[in-house]
């Protein structure tokens, strides 16, 4: 759910007999729902299992990120939504391209751009262990929907344990993006 001073965007992950699909609907301060039908966020992947759909606002325009388990290595996508209800991208962005697990996306806006993140388990060099970071991209203008390649973000210096980062979030405090997650190893703590 996300506010962009007038109305709502409420995303949701809807089953369909064996798929999962991410959709959207708007929704007035009123709590009037604004669209006919349910927005279809994906690009009708056939037996698309969607899951985990994150939005953020600009004011102008919506930011929807989702992760994808019904395509290869469980993809993250965005793509960009207008205050009408119109999905603007002709087809859903990558935010990043490599064969990696991506789980767990989260969207926020500000400076003029949205910014993606999400989990990804990548084998690290020294051992076949999936170590998970946490990585973000940003979308270079929130008119034309550039993605530019993903930084890696986060990756303590002491954080051994594969599959140990759970729970990120993004945020803009009007200077700077902070991202956030938890890590479950003992003692458990909160990074950023």
């Amino acid at each position: 759910l996300v506010f962009d001073g007038a109305q709502y965007l409420l995303g949701w992950v809807e089953d369909a007999s064996s798929e999962r699909y991410c959709v959207a609907t708007r929704i007035s301060t009123a709590g009037v729902v604004l669209d006919n039908s349910t927005l279809l966020l994906s690009d009708g992947v056939s037996n698309p299992q969607e899951m985990n759909c994150e939005f953020a606002s600009n004011g102008s325009n919506f930011f929807a990120a989702w992760s994808k388990a019904g395509h290869p290595n469980y993809p993250i996508h965005t793509r960009r939504i207008s205050t009408q209800g119109v999905i603007l991208d002709q087809s859903a962005q990558a935010p990043s391209r490599s064969a990696n697990f991506q789980s767990s996306p989260s969207g926020a806006y500000g400076a003029g751009t949205y910014i993606a993140s999400w989990h990804e388990f990548r084998h690290t060099d020294l051992s076949e262990l999936m170590q998970e970071s946490v990585y973000a991209t940003q979308v270079e203008n929130a008119t034309s929907g550039l993605i530019i390649p993903p930084i890696t973000t986060a990756m303590p210096a002491n954080h051994s344990a594969p599959l140990s980062m759970v729970g990120q979030t993004v945020a803009f405090d009007g200077t700077n993006f902070l991202i956030v997650w938890a890590d479950v190893e003992t003692p458990q703590s909160i990074w950023g």
